[in-house]
């Protein structure tokens, strides 16, 4: 079976530029319970407002895009309601806006600093491995393990470094058991690697002005520490006639986990103590459907 498809987007305010990006996607049943799938698309996006913008940015600079690709396969086991999957991916990433130092000619006649140029490249390839337990009578859950790699360069000219968004390992668990009499309990565990960043490894007194300034090292060479959290859900839920109530009690970061999110550094840059995200938040709440 092929699914083919095409998406037109038209970006109106401001940035005025127009996508047509293609996609296909198709899937080969092998057996009944056994398939083959795979995807091939092209998917663009603006930059950020201060990279297009006439007072900070470049105006001229134009969409950045991706080429996606994926194939894998599916191998059901309907006697126990499980599945597995096994799919492999690789992007092209390309016209990333990025840093330039570069001048150029306005429309005055005269030079300026273009700030900003279409000239970032990168890939992102990997594997992921899905194992998915469908919704039977009181059971529903999943386990997804991701293992990825994605780089990228300012400039052809420039060495390929990690992305600001480099995960290599992601590990994902959720699991909803339906109680008796309405009732439900549901979980997500989440363990993934640091984002990477930029380490600051020593600070430079600067006695005229009585102040140190920091000393960068390679550019996302390091790497913040592994993030992991449990979320949980209580839910219940009463039907009437016309009216469906469900009240629910959600628990997130259950065991309070201090996952570093940047580092802030001393006076003189020669120690650091991790600035840590949300702790544990418990919330109560209801929904009503008519």
């Amino acid at each position: 079976t092929l699914y083919p498809g095409m998406r037109l987007t038209y970006n109106a305010l401001r940035f005025k530029r127009m996508a047509v990006d293609p996609r296909l996607r198709l899937r080969y049943d092998l057996s009944d319970s056994l398939a083959i799938k795979g995807g091939l698309g092209s998917f663009s996006q603006i930059p950020d407002i201060f990279e297009f913008s006439s007072s900070w940015g470049n105006p001229r600079i134009g969409l950045e895009r991706a080429i996606h690709t994926s194939a894998g396969a599916e191998k059901r086991f309907d006697t126990i309601d499980l599945s597995v999957e096994v799919t492999g991916f690789y992007k092209y990433i390309y016209d990333l806006a990025r840093p330039s130092r570069e001048l150029l000619l306005d429309e005055t006649g005269t030079f300026a600093p273009e700030r900003f140029a279409s000239t970032g490249d990168g890939h992102i390839f990997g594997a992921e491995f899905l194992l998915r337990k469908d919704l039977s009578k009181r059971l529903f859950g999943w386990v997804s393990y991701t293992l990825s790699k994605s780089i990228d360069r300012p400039t052809p000219q420039d060495p390929f470094r990690p992305f600001v968004a480099d995960q290599p390992h992601i590990l994902t668990a959720i699991a909803v058991y339906k109680l008796p009499y309405d009732w439900q309990i549901g979980g997500r565990f989440r363990l993934v690697s640091g984002n990477p960043t930029t380490p600051i490894t020593d600070g430079i007194y600067d006695a005229k002005d009585d102040e140190f300034f920091p000393v960068q090292g390679p550019e996302n060479s390091d790497r913040l520490p592994v993030f992991h959290q449990l979320d949980l859900r209580v839910d219940k839920k009463w039907v009437f006639k016309y009216l469906l109530v469900n009240l629910y009690l959600d628990v997130q970061n259950v065991y309070n986990a201090r996952n570093i999110e940047s580092w802030n550094y001393s006076y003189d840059y020669r120690q650091r103590t991790g600035l840590a995200g949300l702790p544990i938040i418990p919330s109560l709440g209801a929904r009503l459907e008519f």
